[in-house]
């Protein structure tokens, strides 16, 4: 029962490293069989943890109904148990409400979030939080507390891991694109696209890349929007027909993958 447990950790960590490489099928293939393991052996944390890798991919490669489901299970694992992340079920609970359109319900999730980071943040998700609130914000309308958020979420950007600090650089050029800030969201999408390029992050690197060719009107915007273009193919590449579909489907990429460049704005969240 032990090596079941510890072998379950390793599969959702090599799964979340393989999502963040752009290798969603092989990511979301290990994350089942970690929560196929946890749950052979009752293993509430395992289950939970690979619940929200299962969800992860599936946002991904656009199956949002599915990361419905799994982020349910996942939240009450985690809202019903000590020992689980409330933080990161927190978070992609709010990052999946805004990608469905629902930015008050995204709100609820990110203070949730935040207010448990409060007691505990060991995977430095605050910054995403803060970022993605303040995003949430502005689509709902609240543009004052949006602004704010992006300040405080400027001031964290200085203590971040390259990861977390492209991710977050990400979001907020997603806002500021959805203030009509095209300036600020070109020099954070550019930095966030580089990073991302450094560490291998294919998915991030895209949307940053994306953001990059609707921000700028030159040859950069055309040499963004190929290797965006470029790195949606590749992705597709590695996909099950099924899987391929969806991840099609996604606004963004199809958008790239069509070259319809209005589909590339700050709407959808990736």
């Amino acid at each position: 029962m032990r090596n079941k447990r510890a072998l379950c950790v390793s599969l959702c960590n090599l799964s979340e490293l393989l999502l963040s490489q752009g290798q969603m099928a092989s990511a979301m293939e290990r994350a089942q069989r970690a929560l196929d393991m946890a749950s052979d052996v009752d293993f509430h944390v395992g289950m939970a943890g690979a619940l929200r890798v299962l969800a992860m991919g599936q946002m991904d490669t656009g199956a949002i109904d599915a990361a419905g489901n799994s982020l349910t299970r996942a939240l009450a694992f985690a809202e019903s148990e000590a020992g689980i992340d409330r933080v990161a079920t927190r978070f992609l609970c709010g990052r999946l409400a805004l990608r469905m359109g629902d930015p008050l319900g995204s709100r609820m999730h990110l203070d949730a979030g935040l207010e448990a980071a409060a007691e505990g943040d060991p995977e430095s998700y605050t910054p995403m939080l803060v970022a993605m609130r303040a995003r949430a914000d502005i689509i709902d309308g609240d543009d004052d507390s949006g602004r704010d958020g992006l300040a405080e979420a400027e001031r964290l950007l200085d203590s971040m891991t390259p990861l977390r600090r492209g991710e977050v650089m990400v979001v907020m050029a997603l806002a500021h694109q959805a203030l009509a800030q095209p300036e600020r969201a070109l020099v954070l999408a550019r930095e966030a696209a580089q990073v991302a390029a450094q560490c291998g992050f294919k998915l991030w690197e895209l949307v940053a890349h994306s953001i990059v060719a609707v921000c700028v009107d030159s040859e950069e915007a055309v040499r963004a929007r190929a290797r965006a273009q470029s790195l949606a193919r590749e992705l597709c590449r590695d996909l099950p027909p099924e899987m391929e579909q969806s991840f099609r489907g996604r606004p963004r990429i199809r958008a790239l993958l069509e070259g319809v460049s209005d589909s590339l704005g700050s709407k959808g969240f990736e």
